[in-house]
Formats: C-alpha cells, structure tokens, sequence
C-alpha cells in the first residue's frame, strides 16, 4: 500500500506544471459545479436555501436527496476525468522512456555503422533497420545516414554496398515483414554505385541522384513517387529499367548518360498544374501554352543502346530540348537528347538501325518539344506514338518537313 501511495506521489512531482494546472482546475471546476447545482436546487424547489426554510416545509428531504444525487453525479464524472488525466499522463511517461530507448539504440548503431570494420559496419547497418522498424520516426534520419554512406568517397566496400542496397529495398517494399513510412526522400547525388540498384513495390517521396554514377544495372520496378525523381547528369554505365513506375511530378534526366540500355515499360509521368499557365517557343516559331509545373526533362540525354518504350504515358510535357525562351539557373544542358549515338557525333548524324529503338504504345498527352532532335528518329518514333494534341503534330510534322528539305539543299 505504501509503495501504491509513493508511486502516485512520484507521478505528480514528476508532472509537468501544465498537468498539474490541469488537473487543480478540473477539480476546482467540480467543486464550482456541485455548490452551484444545490444552490439552484433550493431556490429552484424552495425558494431559499435549506436553513432559511420554515420547519414546517415538508420537501425539504426530498430536495436534498435530489441535490445529494446531482452533486454525488458530478463528482463521479470529476473523479473520471481525473483517472483519465492520471492515464495520459501515464502513457506520456510510457512514450517519452520509448523515445529515448529509441535514440540510445540509434546512437550505438550509429557507431557500429561507423566502424571501419567491415563486418561491424554490416552489424550497424542491420542495427539502424531494426531502430527503424521500431520507430517510424527516425525512418528518415536512418534512410539519409545510408544514402551518406554511398555518397561518401571510399574505398571499394562491395559487400557492405550491397548488404546496404538490399536493405533498402526490403524496408521500403515491406519484404522485410515491417513497411517503411511512404513519405521517405532518397538523397544519393554524386554517389558511385558499383553493385546494382534495385528497388521495388514501395511508395516513396522522391530520389535525388543528379551527378551520380551506376556502374551496375539500375532498376525501379512498381515504385510511385509522390515527389520530384532527378537524376540530371547522372551516368548509367549499363541500364536503366523504368518497369511499372508512376512518377507524380514528372523527372529530370538532362543531360543523362546510359551507356546501353534504356528500358520504359508501363510507366507514366504525371504533373500537377500551376496557378498560371507559361509560354514555351519553338525554333518553328510555334508558341505553346502550359499550365505543368514539372516537364520530364530529358534536354542534352544521351540514351546509347537500345531504347524501349512501352506502354509509357506523358501527362506532362515531355521536353527532349530546352525551349528557346527558358532559362535554368541550374546549368542544365541546352543541348537536344540524342539517341543511339553521342553528342559529339551529332544530332543530325546517321541513325544506328532500327532494330536498336522500340516504340509502342506511348502517349504524348501534353506538349512534346522537338527542336534539335534527329528526323530519322522522330520520323521512327512517330508512327509508333500517340501524340494527342493537334498543334503538338502540326509542330513535329513542320520541324521535319523544314529539317528535310534544308538537308536536300
């Protein structure tokens, strides 16, 4: 009993003020109510309190009996809202000794990560998922602690560059029994990547990987992503597969280099609109409006190898050049995207044969700026894609007609 008593006198000096004020003012309100509510029952009933009655007046039992009832019911409710704040009290006290069991266990897998030991880097790595899996909080600061480890410049650490990939990819899909929180950023601009990058079945808000290197393959598959997926400048020394992907705010591939392989299969590209629509000009002089606010910007591209296409949806403007009248402060590529060659060998050089692109089913929804681009490869792609919008064909089909006959003179 006595330690019952101690525990209860702990958790009030362990409350904070706020608490404290609350619960002293619950009780006070209780103790109001109860005096006003007999009050207004005598002078409701009798006219005056009980001492001012006349002893002869016959209700005044029953009066009180009606009071004592209405007054023992407002202290029963004061009593459960006092047991309620004990409990939210208890259960702040619960989440606050969580947290930092938490954060101490973040901090040793920290240092385990940081070991320059391999096997206790790995240990570290497994150490930080368990901690994310426990609190979804720290998802994010765990996610950016692995993305900086492949940022970093290091010496060749396959194994735990692997053991780190795959990680990722079983937490963020769900593969590892607990699903990472849909709302994590994967920040690996200027990483070098000598494993191959996989990723799939997960929803995430976005990937960064401008200036990076792949050296492997490089694959999303059945990944939607809420937010922006950059990846200007980065270099893809095999493949890229785009497998069954929603990117919801379009995607910056300028001045992307694939080395190989360029795969697109059931994937769209989608944008939100803008309060105020935009002007974008054409070397043909055609002028078109825009209310997108993210392009797929594929400006300045280098796609080598094959390029497939399949079932791919642009509901945003796809840009292969940079209009004439837009200017980045980025420093992105004014260049048109070239494919199946390099830029050196020029837009307008002879095309690899066919049997290297592959275009089916692909939808141009929105506007599709052409300038610059190699006429036999618009002239391929064209017959195999659906261009919606009239002034976005009379554009492409005027930019050949007048390539063509400039080629001929």
């Amino acid at each position: 009993m006595a330690q019952k008593h101690k525990s209860r006198r702990n958790k009030w000096e362990d409350a904070s003020l706020g608490e404290k004020l609350t619960l002293l003012g619950f009780i006070a309100l209780w103790v109001f109510s109860a005096a006003v509510t007999f009050i207004g029952i005598c002078y409701g009933f009798l006219g005056s309190m009980i001492w001012d009655l006349h002893p002869e007046t016959k209700n005044i039992l029953e009066v009180v009996r009606i009071s004592l009832t209405i007054v023992g019911g407002i202290g029963a409710v004061g009593y459960l809202v006092i047991k309620y704040q004990e409990r939210q009290a208890g259960l702040r006290e619960e989440r606050r000794t969580v947290n930092q069991l938490d954060r101490r266990r973040f901090g040793e897998a920290t240092a385990l990560f940081g070991s320059e030991n391999t096997i206790t880097r790995m240990a570290g790595v497994h150490a930080l998922i368990e901690v994310g899996n426990a609190d979804p909080s720290l998802q994010q600061e765990i996610i950016n602690l692995l993305c900086g480890y492949l940022r970093s410049k290091r010496t060749q650490d396959n194994v735990c560059e692997s053991h780190i990939i795959n990680l990722l990819h079983g937490t963020l899909s769900g593969h590892l029994d607990v699903r990472w929180r849909d709302d994590l950023f994967l920040d690996l601009h200027g990483a070098e990547c000598i494993e191959s990058f996989y990723l799939s079945d997960c929803t995430i808000l976005g990937m960064n990987l401008n200036g990076a290197t792949f050296n492997s393959g490089f694959t999303l598959d059945n990944i939607t992503m809420s937010g922006t997926f950059q990846c200007s400048r980065a270099h893809f020394n095999k493949f890229i597969f785009l497998l069954g992907c929603t990117f919801e705010a379009g995607a910056n591939f300028s001045g992307v280099h694939v080395s190989m392989n360029t795969v697109m299969e059931h994937t769209t590209f989608n944008s939100q609109d803008t309060e105020n629509e935009r002007a974008l000009w054409t070397t043909t002089i055609s002028r078109f409006k825009t209310s997108k606010e993210h392009p797929v910007d594929l400006a300045g591209a280098e796609l080598l190898g094959l390029l497939c296409l399949d079932n791919v949806v642009f509901n945003t403007d796809c840009l292969l050049t940079i209009p004439t009248n837009i200017l980045y402060a980025d420093a992105r590529p004014r260049t048109p995207a070239t494919f199946g060659m390099t830029q050196k060998e020029g837009p307008e050089g002879s095309l690899p044969s066919s049997a290297r692109f592959s275009v089916n089913d692909v939808i141009f929804n929105e506007i599709l700026c052409v300038d610059g681009v190699n006429t036999n490869f618009l002239n391929i792609m064209r017959s195999h894609v659906t261009i919606s919008r009239e002034d976005v064909k009379d554009y492409i089909n005027s930019y050949i007609e007048r390539k063509q006959s400039t080629q001929v003179l």
